[in-house]
């Protein structure tokens, strides 16, 4: 498991990697008609995925499944379920400060893959990413049957950052750290309340962060 610290210093491997990916194949970052960028980055576990640079809050709120299942993940879910129905800005500001302490507190499964997904799909491209040095081979299967494309795991991308760049890392962490609204995420309380009974059920359904699309692998 990965703690925020980890998480960040991941994230950031990741990203770089897709950079020099990117650097080789142009056309990955070129902006479509809409306005998105043809491919971007996606954190994934079989029961769902969530944008490479989604906040501590978006996570444990859209794709719970990426959290380790302990205390605090339990009690911040509850948290993110009492906020929602919050409407006095002082009460929230009170309950955003705790659960500031509780996201900084949670755990990430460092089995999670760094993959790239598409917006503009060139298959062309795809079967070439397949087998390119730069993705991992072993994660990512060489078949014109699957478009999923793996980098790594956030615990390979977490392993490769010298100490140096760790500390930077950890500087930034306080942006990061910062929830935003939880009324954005729980539009709907009772689909909330529903969410966060199922986790302590212990059959926990992803909401919201299916892919857009199925991808094979």
């Amino acid at each position: 498991m990965l703690n925020l610290d980890q998480l960040q210093v991941a994230v950031a491997a990741a990203k770089r990697q897709f950079d020099r990916i990117c650097g080789k194949y142009p056309e990955l970052k070129v902006r479509l008609m809409t306005g998105e960028p043809a491919s971007f980055l996606v954190m994934s576990l079989p029961g769902g995925q969530i944008g490479i640079d989604s906040s501590p809050t978006e996570i444990l709120s859209k794709f719970p499944a990426m959290v380790v299942d302990d205390s605090t993940k339990v009690s911040a879910l509850n948290l993110l379920v009492r906020m929602s129905g919050v409407t006095k800005d002082a009460e929230m500001e009170r309950l955003e400060k705790q659960l500031d302490q509780l996201i900084s507190k949670l755990k990430y499964d460092e089995k999670c893959r760094v993959e790239i997904r598409f917006n503009d799909l060139n298959y062309d491209l795809v079967w070439k990413l397949q087998v390119d040095d730069l993705v991992d081979r072993s994660l990512t299967l060489q078949t014109k049957a699957s478009i999923r494309i793996v980098l790594g795991t956030l615990a390979q991308f977490e392993r490769t950052i010298p100490p140096s760049t760790r500390r930077k890392q950890r500087s930034s962490r306080a942006s990061h750290v910062k929830c935003h609204d939880p009324r954005a995420f729980f539009q709907n309380p009772v689909a909330a309340s529903r969410q966060s009974a199922a986790f302590f059920a212990r059959t926990q359904k992803v909401g919201g962060a299916l892919p857009r699309r199925r991808y094979a692998g």
